[in-house]
């Protein structure tokens, strides 16, 4: 019995009507309670700053600071209330309840009301977030308060301001909303048992009727009544009792079907005895097939027509007519003719080529629709003779081609027709075939008698090929006959032909030769004009052919401007026989140069010597320049006019040719970079930059020689190629010419502009194969001269190109360096100068390569932050010191106190990364307050307002801030004061200087002192002696870390130290300040 849907369904829906009410409830109740609270505790508010206000008037007025203390400090005790704070009409707190100090957002609110008069209590803000208090059970109260604000004297006599906890209210309102829903959940599952008491006793019954009506569906009607069922008063009741009569009287229905069909059966069977022996008797074949031309039934005749020796039943149609190929040749005869007729109305009877057994059948079966095409069946047209020769097929090559294409026409496929088969002993006939279809009970059977007329057809073949042996006879002495006479017709009409085509060449020609744009010439080896037509006369610059011809008694003197080019011209004709694009400069009539280019053959005599030149000339003038205009822009700066990178690495080329072949030619190089050139584009537009590029290449111009080269590699890049020079005194006194040119001030309209060049040079020696090397060490000693500062020059050495490889290599291995883990972090210990208590540790990325030991961070980090890799392997360092913590947590440990994490300018400056390291705390479940950021002074400074957001974001999530480096930036007081940070270090080279450098204790002393003030946490870093600790102290500094205390050390090493004993402390030292 399967289980009931209907129940399933119900509970489906209580489930979802429940939910809904559930919510609906819910919602209102707590919309409800949370009005009817937040009223009650504006109320409590305003009640409570009444009371403080009028209760003592004198001592608020007098600002009497105890009286109001104490008397503040008394509504604590209320229920609700989070702080309560005194103001005077000046905005300035004269008592509060919060400790240490009144949070930022409190104080802008008393702030905001200095001066501001008033008359009433008013709710200055419904909902005040504030952070967590640092100490203390009071004072701060929670998270969110609702901020009252009470006048006195409409606020002459300052204001009385009072914070309600909004955190009690949401406490009662989750509680009360759990109790209703509690409730909810009781009445539904009473809902739930009432529902499926009620749905069990109908479904129970109802699935019994359903099976009782699959058994009667399959006609077995032996199963008993429901009889409980039968006797309810009810509607299921009488579904049941209808149910039982339907199925006894199918019942007697089908037992009376079955005695019919054994009936009918006998008759049919009486029957097909009696066909049976007609279909015996006949003297034809017959055959019954089935849609696939399968035989069904055949009688004795047909088997012996075809020499059978068994029943050919369940054999296909041509196997029983003994086709062997794959393809049997059907032809039309008499009134079973398969014609068509042609769009000229000629009646020709072709062949027709049926693929398959169901093909044969259909062919001879025929459509009811003329021209209906039939699958598997092709024609072709009969031979030459217009007879038909009938055949048996007896291969694959004697058959027409699968999907030969029938003639043009309508085509109309009879019912019988005449077809070329093999007996079982290999001898050929033909029979007759005529078919019937028959559709029972939706099959369609095909009935097929078979007769033999193979005498017939032999008689009709001989016929044929007679008939097509004369009329081939006939067609071919009537084509020999017109053969004759088109050779004749066709010869009189070429001779017509040639003749027109002669005449109309000699006009084309002339008008050719007349009206050509090129010139048309015809001259004498000698060097004389023979005839010219009028574009050779314009080129010329003569007004007619007859004054060239005249004008002209020489061709090398008159038109060439170098006679040895028309020597040159005669040579190549007399030994090539024609010449083609042979370009010279030639000569007009008024003396103009023009170029010329000249396309001529040589035309010999009857005994092969030269009887004259023929040809084309064409001014080509235009192109030449345009050519040459092409070649100077591919070689040439566009702005400047200077050789460009292309050039100046072929001119290089050729100076390293030189100096292999000549050991003593030396040169040199020298790249520039112009220093604030960028600036001054940017700043004073594109326009003053492109005149300080011309004006700097007028000057370096000035400053080498002729033979030298001057070319502009792009944007403010130059190179120089000095020529010549025997010594690297020779490179560097250009070098200083250059920079003593560059830094004269240069009037560029109203602006005056001053700038300089960083120069890298470069000295040929034999190491050098390639301009390519040329340009890098010198590009390499121009970045090394930039590094030292503006308006300097470098000459390469060897140390350079191994540094440079060296930098390479590591930033090679640096990128993989993550992914092979060789990367780690150690921890160096924040030691607290008065008790040698651990107050911290800072985390050091340190690098040990598989293959070349350990690599300072001094080499690596600087490689990172110019490749952009400090990203990725700060974002390393930063999820490996949250996962440290999480182990340390895991194993027990105690904790480490605040781990500082460095964090890279590049890093800090990168989009997103506030919410990256949201993502990463919560993936590893790390304490935000137990991390402090490190980031440089000159970050900030670089950034500005754009990093001091980022740092109030990360500030947000709960992350301590670090000023590292404090003292070697330029930040100013008033910045410092803007930058939400918690701490401040002070730099090693300032620690390092404490003992002897006077000047060193005073900026100390000064840093101390200025963090102190601000409240901010000081950190010395690089303690390396007892002295420092003790200055240290001394000054007010009250946590160090360095190698007096321990050297970084790994996490496992670091472990072992939480459980050791204090590091050396300072004794008494002096701390100045207040709460950090």
């Amino acid at each position: 019995m399967r289980r009931s849907r209907l129940f399933g369904r119900t509970l489906r829906g209580l489930i979802v009507l429940f939910g809904v009410y559930a919510a609906v409830t819910s919602i209102y109740s707590g919309w409800t309670l949370h009005t009817l609270l937040i009223r009650e505790y504006e109320s409590k508010a305003l009640a409570i700053a009444r009371a403080i206000a009028g209760a003592d008037l004198e001592s608020l007025i007098g600002r009497d600071v105890t009286t109001v203390q104490s008397r503040i400090d008394q509504f604590l005790g209320i229920d609700g209330v989070s702080y309560v704070l005194v103001a005077d009409g000046r905005g300035e707190t004269v008592a509060h309840t919060f400790v240490p100090v009144v949070p930022e957002p409190v104080r802008e609110l008393v702030a905001s009301l200095a001066g501001v008069r008033m008359n009433e209590v008013t709710v200055l803000r419904d909902r005040l977030s504030l952070p967590r208090p640092q100490g203390g059970a009071s004072g701060g109260g929670g998270r969110e308060v609702m901020h009252v604000t009470m006048p006195v004297f409409a606020g002459v006599g300052g204001f009385v301001h009072i914070g309600m906890d909004r955190g009690r209210i949401s406490d009662y309102i989750d509680g009360a909303i759990l109790r209703q829903q509690g409730l909810g959940l009781a009445f539904f599952a009473a809902c739930a048992v009432g529902a499926w008491m009620l749905l069990y006793s109908i479904s129970r019954p109802l699935m019994r009727l359903t099976d009782q009506a699959r058994r009667v569906a399959v006609h077995d009607f032996s199963a008993p009544p429901d009889l409980p069922a039968m006797k309810a008063d009810d509607e299921i009741g009488d579904l049941s009792r209808a149910m039982h009569t339907m199925s006894r009287d199918l019942a007697g229905l089908v037992e009376g079907l079955e005695d019919s069909v054994r009936q009918a059966t006998a008759e049919l069977g009486g029957a097909l005895e009696q066909l049976s022996t007609i279909v015996a008797g006949m003297a034809d074949g017959l055959l019954v097939t089935d849609p696939q031309g399968l035989v069904l039934r055949s009688n004795a005749a047909l088997c012996e027509m075809f020499g059978l020796d068994a029943d050919p039943d369940g054999r296909s149609v041509c196997e029983v007519f003994g086709f062997v190929a794959p393809a049997v040749r059907m032809v039309g005869d008499g009134i079973h003719e398969f014609a068509f007729e042609t769009e000229d109305g000629e009646d020709i009877v072709p062949e027709a080529v049926v693929r398959d057994n169901a093909a044969l059948l259909a062919f001879l079966d025929g459509a009811d629709v003329p021209g209906q095409p039939m699958t598997g069946v092709s024609c072709t047209l009969p031979g030459p003779s217009g007879a038909l020769a009938a055949r048996p097929v007896t291969g694959p090559d004697q058959g027409l081609p699968q999907g030969a294409p029938c003639p043009s026409g309508t085509g109309t496929a009879l019912r019988s027709g005449e077809v070329a088969a093999v007996r079982r002993d290999g001898t050929p006939c033909w029979v007759e075939l005529s078919l019937v279809r028959r559709q029972v009970m939706g099959t369609t059977y095909g009935i097929c008698l078979v007769r033999d007329v193979t005498e017939r057809r032999r008689a009709q073949e001989a016929l044929h090929r007679a008939h097509g042996m004369l009329e081939r006879k006939v067609r071919e002495r009537t084509r020999e006959l017109s053969r004759a006479n088109a050779q004749l017709m066709l010869e009189n009409a070429e001779r017509r032909t040639v003749e027109q085509a002669l005449r109309r060449a000699e006009a084309r020609f002339r008008g050719i030769f007349e009206h050509a744009l090129e010139g048309i010439f015809q001259s004498t080896p000698e060097g004389r004009f023979l005839s010219v037509n009028p574009a050779m006369a314009r080129i010329l610059g003569y007004e007619g052919v007859q004054e060239l011809l005249e004008g002209v008694e020489s061709i090398g003197d008159g038109v060439y401007a170098d006679p040895a080019r028309r020597d040159e011209f005669v040579a190549r004709m007399e030994e090539h026989g024609q010449v083609n694009a042979f370009e010279f400069r030639g000569r007009r009539k008024g003396g103009d140069l023009i170029w010329l280019s000249v396309n001529a053959r040589r035309v010999p005599g009857a005994d092969g010597a030269t009887m004259y030149y023929e040809g084309f000339l064409e001014d080509v003038t235009m192109g030449h320049e345009s050519r040459e205009r092409l070649e100077h822009q591919a070689f040439h700066d566009p702005l400047t006019g200077l050789p460009n990178r292309v050039l100046f690495h072929d001119r290089l080329q050729m100076a390293l040719k030189r100096a292999a072949r000549r050991r003593n030619y030396t040169f040199a190089m020298l790249y520039l970079d112009l220093d604030r050139f960028k600036v001054i584009n940017d700043s004073l537009g594109h326009d003053v930059g492109d005149a300080l590029l011309k004006v700097v290449s007028a000057k370096l111009r000035e400053c080498v020689r002729d033979v030298d080269t001057v070319a502009r590699f792009g944007g403010d890049e130059f190179g120089v190629l000095l020529e010549e020079t025997p010594t690297r005194g020779t490179a560097v006194r250009v070098a200083r010419r250059i920079r003593a040119h560059l830094a004269e001030p240069v009037r560029i309209g109203p602006h005056e502009v001053f700038t300089t060049a960083s120069i890298g040079i470069v000295l040929r020696t034999d190491q050098y194969s390639t301009p390519e090397e040329l340009v890098r060490d010198a590009d390499t000693a121009m970045y090394r001269a930039k590094e030292q500062g503006q308006s300097r020059f470098k000459v390469f050495n060897k140390r350079m190109r191994e540094e440079a490889l060296r930098l390479l290599t590591i930033e090679t291995d640096l990128r993989r360096a993550v992914e092979r883990q060789e990367m780690r972090l150690h921890y160096q210990p924040v030691v607290a100068l008065e008790d040698g208590g651990l107050h911290g540790v800072e985390a050091l990325l340190r690098w040990t390569r598989t293959e070349g030991g350990d690599i300072s961070p001094a080499e690596f980090v600087p490689v990172a932050e110019d490749t952009g890799l400090i990203t990725s392997i700060g974002a390393f360092a930063l999820e490996e010191v949250c996962l440290q913590l999480r182990r340390w947590n895991e194993a027990g440990l105690p904790p480490p106190g605040v781990v500082h994490v460095n964090i890279s300018g590049r890093q800090f400056m990168q989009p997103g990364l506030p919410h990256a390291v949201e993502m990463l705390l919560e993936r590893t479940g790390t304490d935000p307050r137990s991390l402090r950021f490190e980031v440089t002074e000159s970050v900030l400074m670089r950034h500005g307002s754009q990093a001091i957001t980022v740092m109030a974001q990360l500030r947000d999530l709960g992350i301590r801030l670090c000023l590292d480096d404090f003292g070697t930036g330029y930040s100013s007081l008033g910045y410092l004061k803007r930058l939400p940070v918690d701490s401040i270090k002070i730099d090693r080279s300032f620690v390092a200087g404490l003992e002897h450098d006077r000047d060193g204790q005073a900026i100390v002393r000064s840093i101390v002192s200025l963090g102190l003030h601000l409240g901010l946490e000081i950190v010395a870093e690089g303690v390396e002696t007892p002295t420092q600790a003790e200055m240290l102290a001394s000054l007010g500094c009250r946590y160090a870390q360095g190698f007096l205390y321990a050297p970084p050390v790994s996490a496992d090493d670091l472990a072992a130290m939480l459980d050791a004993t204090p590091f050396p402390s300072t004794g008494g030292g002096v701390f100045v300040g207040g709460s950090v």
